[in-house]
C-alpha cells in the first residue's frame, strides 16, 4: 500500500486540468459498471447509469441497477468523493403503454428513494420518458421568447426535409 502524502495545494476548481484529473480519479466507474452490466455515461462531474431491458425484465432490471449504485456509492465513498442524492433522478424512457405498465414509482438505495420524474436533464438537454423534446423545447422557449421563434422555425424545416431530396 502507497504511503500517505499530504498536499499543501490542490487544483483550481474549474480549471481544465481539474476536469482531466477528475476523468482520471473516476475512470475505475466505467470497470464497476461493466463487471455489473450496466451501461455508463460520464462528462465531467456528470454520471449516468442505465440499463436497457425489455419490459418482462424490469424488476430484474431495477435490483441490478440498485446493486451497481450500492456498489458505486461505495467507491465514492472509499475514494473520497459523495454521492449527490438531491441530484439523482431515476427516469423511465419508453412508450407510454410500457411505462405507465412497466415502470416504477421509485428505487430504493440503503435508506435513500429516487424517486422516477418524467424528465430529467442529461448535458443541458431535458429527455422524456417518451423521448420526445416537448418539456425540453418548453424548457427553452420560456427563457427566451425572441429566440425560442426562430428555434422553432429553424427545427420544423430541418426535420420536415425530406432526406432522400439532397
Amino acid at each position: 500500500m502507497s504511503d500517505v502524502v499530504h498536499l499543501l495545494c490542490s487544483v483550481l476548481q474549474g480549471s481544465v486540468l481539474g476536469l482531466l484529473l477528475f476523468v482520471l480519479y473516476t475512470a475505475e466507474l466505467v470497470d464497476i459498471a461493466a463487471e455489473m452490466g450496466i451501461n455508463i455515461h460520464m462528462y465531467a462531474d456528470d454520471t449516468q447509469l442505465y440499463i436497457h431491458c425489455k419490459p418482462p425484465y424490469t424488476v430484474d432490471a431495477v435490483a441490478k441497477l440498485e446493486r451497481c449504485i450500492v456498489v458505486v456509492d461505495s467507491w465514492m465513498a472509499a475514494s473520497r468523493l459523495k454521492m449527490n442524492w438531491d441530484k439523482s433522478e431515476v427516469i423511465w424512457v419508453g412508450s407510454r403503454r410500457t411505462v405507465s405498465t412497466h415502470g416504477r414509482s421509485a428505487i430504493q438505495i440503503g435508506n435513500d428513494t429516487i424517486c422516477a420524474t418524467n424528465k430529467a436533464r442529461l448535458l443541458g438537454v431535458f429527455i422524456s420518458t417518451d423521448l420526445t423534446f416537448d418539456q425540453h423545447v418548453t424548457s427553452v422557449s420560456g427563457q427566451s421568447a425572441s429566440t425560442s421563434c426562430v428555434n422553432s422555425a429553424l427545427s420544423v424545416s430541418r426535420w420536415t426535409q425530406n432526406p432522400l431530396q439532397h
